[in-house]
């Protein structure tokens, strides 16, 4: 399936290897296009949409004229490939580059039809590819788990990038800023230590047997921990790179492990229901606790532990003393429908607890009290995978299912900026894009519109982490409500949402125009 640069016609395949093009805005069919290409793998417009390319199981490759519905040309070859699952054409429509499952990328002029190269390197099938804006480099993504950067005029490739397997589960800060630690999964499940001003690789953890779901430093950064799949959990130092303290008594995925202010004790949560307290120095377990549906821990500074969840067939949220078992909140009614998806995240000064939800909503409520305070009605498309706050408890940022990262205001609930840049290209059985987000530590919200350098890092299981420099994403314009970098039809859906409305169409006449924007400088007052 695929869009045209425009987005006014969609491409699909079936069975069949027919192609459809459709009409999204009215959702009529516009034309049918025949092909023998069997079962269909790739759709790829060109750059101004005039061209469409196909590929299928086969070892054929066809170019349409849309406007015509015309066939313009075949690009075949005798080998056999067993099928061409990806397509990508350069940004000035001159280079069409196919994908193989011969292992092979194969760049073609689109013009003529004429093969011009074959690139070698993957051991596997490829199964996505992209260009760069300016054409001249080709990155292929295969299922041996390696990028290939290929220069298009030498036709050679750069060093591969291959520090992930299969993408990243989970990731850590350092308190000092210094490292980020990244968890993995299934072929590699290593941990890895990066310098997170150079990104360069500095050290390789081994020792567990399957996908780490959660790293964590102590609050001294001496020590790091990390939880797999299976139940089991490590205690690294830090300094030496070596293992010191295996934990293990789980029986199912760890998904949370936080240590005390004092780095002396380590709770953990996990699917088998319980909740376990560690001595962090002798691995000795100091207690098990029934779970009783915690989706969130948190140690104060008094040394008590909390933990955050859903309660009563998840449809109420509950905040409680792990140790006393009493409930430090009343029953919460969410109305959420929060399910095994949800995720919790305290802030840094205990005050508030974010939730998000496996529908793409996020809500913010006093941990004290119970009380609702927010609900954030311009959220995500997909689950909501993972909350941090910011160290001043002042921005709140999530990562979704969708692919994007957004920026909220925790006090007001106004979201700042999208970040757009994981791909998900290596997810093909994974069910989340952005696995984890960090703030850079000791910063303020203020400091981000004046500190250069990232303020931010976001893991994925495209394999990929990114490091955000939030500085020139603030400077957002006011009428760029919701923070696509686009002024369009959708900020006056957003803005329309204020008001009670489900669509812009304000007046309700069908149409939405000037008229809507009228009533809308209505309510504001102006």
């Amino acid at each position: 399936m695929a869009f045209s640069p425009d987005g006014k016609i969609l491409a699909s395949g079936d069975s069949e290897g027919d192609i459809q093009l459709w009409d999204p805005s009215a959702g009529k069919l516009m034309q049918t296009l025949e092909t023998n290409l069997g079962f269909l793998y790739g759709l790829v417009f060109s750059p101004d949409g005039a061209t469409l390319a196909a590929s299928g199981s086969g070892t054929t490759i066809l170019l349409w004229d849309v406007g015509t519905g015309r066939q313009l040309s075949t690009l075949m070859f005798g080998e056999s490939t067993r099928g061409i699952p990806a397509l990508a054409l350069s940004s000035d429509g001159t280079i069409l580059a196919s994908g193989h499952r011969d292992n092979k990328v194969r760049l073609w002029d689109a013009r003529t039809g004429r093969l011009n190269a074959t690139l070698e390197g993957h051991t596997s099938d490829i199964r996505a590819l992209a260009f760069s804006p300016s054409g001249t480099t080709l990155v292929s993504a295969s299922e041996d788990s390696v990028l290939h950067f290929w220069d298009t005029r030498t036709k050679e490739f750069q060093t591969p990038l291959t520090g992930w397997t299969e993408g990243f589960t989970t990731l850590a800060r350092s308190p000092d800023g210094t490292t980020i630690a990244s968890g993995e999964g299934s072929r590699g499940n290593f941990v890895r230590l990066w310098d997170s001003s150079t990104g360069e690789l500095q050290a390789v953890l081994e020792g567990h047997t399957d996908i780490i779901t959660t790293v964590a430093f102590s609050p001294d950064g001496t020590t790091l921990v990390s939880a797999d799949w299976e139940g089991m959990m490590y205690l690294w130092d830090t300094s030496t790179r070596e293992r010191y303290v295996t934990l293990s008594g789980h029986t199912g995925r760890i998904f949370a492990a936080v240590f005390s202010y004092d780095g002396n004790r380590l709770a953990s949560v996990s699917y088998d229901d319980t909740i376990r307290v560690w001595d962090t120095h002798t691995g000795e377990l100091q207690a098990t606790f029934d779970r009783q549906g915690a989706d969130g821990l948190t140690f104060l500074h008094d040394g008590s532990l909390r933990a955050c969840g859903g309660w009563k067939g998840q449809e109420t949220l509950r905040v409680w003393d792990v140790y006393t078992e009493k409930s430090v909140t009343p029953e919460i009614s969410t109305g959420l429908g929060l399910g095994l998806n949800t995720v919790v995240a305290f802030s840094p000064d205990k005050k508030t607890i974010a939730i998000g939800t496996h529908r793409g909503g996020i809500s913010l409520w006093r941990a004290d009290t119970g009380e609702h305070l927010l609900y954030f009605t311009r959220g995500h498309a997909h689950d909501v995978t993972t909350l941090a706050f910011s160290p001043d408890s002042s921005l709140l940022a999530s990562g979704s299912h969708d692919n994007t990262i957004r920026l909220w205001k925790a006090a007001t609930g106004e979201q700042l900026t999208l970040l757009t840049g994981h791909t998900n290209v290596l997810s093909i059985t994974r069910s989340a894009a952005i696995s984890a987000i960090s703030f850079s530590p000791n910063q303020t919200s203020a400091d981000f519109g004046t500190t250069m350098g990232w303020n931010l890092a976001s893991a994925s299981y495209d394999g990929t982490i990114l490091l955000w420099d939030l500085a020139p994403s603030l400077t957002q314009t006011a009428w760029d409500v919701n923070a696509d970098g686009i002024i369009n039809i959708l900020d006056l859906t957003f803005i329309a949402s204020r008001f009670g409305q489900k669509t812009p169409d304000l007046n309700g006449d069908g149409i939405v125009n000037i008229l809507d924007l009228v009533l809308i400088s209505h309510h504001i007052g102006e």
